[in-house]
């Protein structure tokens, strides 16, 4: 396997003042026609504002933030890019990361959900597996976070794709998480009701790092009871071995 340099006796994540803070956010905007999925105007306008909140969110903070949209968010092009992303990443450079995954999903609970990518399913393996162990050994030991917005969208019904020759979707890509350590995956509710994840998750990432320090789940917790519609909420995941103090990483104005 993979070593990881750092010693592992110290409280936080090592931090590296002068790493580069790198923020991925994939934004699907529009998907094909052929996956048959009724999205809304207001909805993709919705993506648009989304992804407008999280990079300003971001580049508050000190974030070199990169964007992924339209052709870009097809499966084989993100599963490419963040590849490349990650084989670029050199330890030297690099602390932690965060991605943003912007999209759609169909079904009500995990183990009836899609997501979905511009042109076909995605699995959060697809966005993963870029940073696991060998194939990212920059950021082996090092925490990656990711948010994953899914609006939940109704499909067609078969009669209104008559007029496609597309390929029908493949069968449901999970909500399979990572096992390996060094993650943290949050998730909007499950919900057919329209949520302000977006919106109140960045408030608390913001409220956290620059007027509450705290660990980063307290921030998750406070973004959960407001998002909490008695029934649902969002929920995470995770597999850090130390706490992550968003603070720490934060550029003094």
């Amino acid at each position: 396997g993979v070593k990881c340099s750092d010693p592992w006796n110290s409280e936080r994540y090592p931090l590296r003042r002068d790493a580069k803070k790198i923020c991925l956010i994939i934004s699907v905007e529009k998907p094909a026609i052929h996956l048959g999925l009724h999205v809304k105007k207001h909805q993709m306008e919705q993506r648009r504002s989304d992804t407008s909140a999280i990079e300003k969110t971001f580049r508050e903070m000190g974030y070199n933030c990169e964007v992924f949209a339209e052709d870009d968010t097809c499966l084989e092009q993100i599963t490419a890019t963040l590849s490349e992303i990650a084989r670029r990443c050199q330890p030297e450079q690099i602390d932690h990361l965060i991605l943003w995954l912007l999209t759609y999903r169909t079904g009500e609970d995990k183990d009836s959900s899609r997501l979905y990518a511009r042109d076909a399913t995605i699995s959060l393996k697809d966005i993963t597996e870029p940073f696991l162990g060998k194939a990212c050994p920059a950021l082996v030991g090092r925490p990656k976070l990711f948010f994953i917005d899914a609006q939940y969208v109704d499909p067609r019904k078969d009669h209104e794709l008559q007029h496609t020759t597309e390929p029908t979707p493949p069968e449901p890509a999970t909500y399979l998480l990572p096992t390996a350590a060094d993650f943290l995956i949050s998730l909007s509710p499950f919900t057919r009701a329209e949520t302000s994840y977006v919106e109140t998750m960045c408030d608390a990432l913001t409220e956290n790092a620059k007027r509450a320090p705290g660990n980063i789940t307290t921030a998750l917790e406070l973004a959960a009871s407001e998002l909490s519609d008695g029934e649902t909420t969002s929920t995470y995941t995770s597999t850090l071995t130390r706490p992550f103090y968003l603070a720490d990483y934060i550029i003094p104005n």
